[in-house]
């Protein structure tokens, strides 16, 4: 099986490195990254679309799923990392981020009180994202419209549910700041192997 990780377009919350609301929608250029990325993906014949339901990927989404004649189908464990509202419009590198990120780690966020998700909130997302992935056929070719913090945690945690090492996760973090708008990451799922083996791999 193959799965195809597309990062949305370009919103003016990446070209600002701020931390943006659900309802952010893409900039002029966003839409013209994401066309070309859908003139890519429809090469690659997909059989099923999936999105998170977050405004920017489904504008993206919705113009590869008319380039390949897919209906997208959005499912809330794509979404981006749940940062608490008060951050929306800070710089990703401000302080108030920085806290954010290290009571995340350590799982001190409370989301009934100030609404950001913890890292194992996170890793259970990954793990449910990945089922319902493995549950289609074999030879499903899918195309998954996400964010770039869930992408990358999605692969540093294809093979592992166990928490990072603080610095794997600094790094994971100073990863996601460089993969580009519209990025199209290909996977492999083998149902074929063993429990015991990780079934998951990055296509080079």
């Amino acid at each position: 099986m193959e799965i195809i990780l597309v990062r949305h377009g370009q919103t003016g919350g990446n070209v600002a490195k701020r931390h943006q609301s659900d309802a952010t929608s893409l900039t002029v250029e966003g839409l013209l990254q994401i066309k070309e990325a859908a003139k890519e993906i429809s090469a690659l014949k997909p059989t099923h679309l999936l999105a998170s339901p977050v405004l920017r990927a489904v504008e993206s989404a919705s113009m590869i799923g008319a380039a390949c004649n897919l209906i997208p189908q959005t499912n809330p464990v794509f979404i981006e990392i749940v940062r608490p509202g008060k951050l929306h419009g800070h710089f990703h590198k401000s302080a108030g981020s920085l806290l954010f990120y290290v009571r995340w780690y350590f799982g001190l966020t409370r989301p009934d009180k100030d609404g950001g998700e913890t890292y194992k909130e996170l890793r259970q997302r990954i793990a449910a994202a990945q089922a319902i992935l493995e549950s289609y056929p074999p030879d499903s070719r899918i195309v998954v419209v996400s964010h770039s913090v869930f992408i990358n945690f999605f692969l540093m945690h294809l093979c592992s549910k166990r928490r990072l090492s603080l610095i794997k996760t600094a790094w994971c973090f100073f990863r996601i700041l460089t993969i580009p708008n519209a990025a199209i990451i290909k996977l492999n799922y083998n149902h074929g192997l063993p429990p015991n083996k990780c079934r998951w791999c990055v296509v080079k």
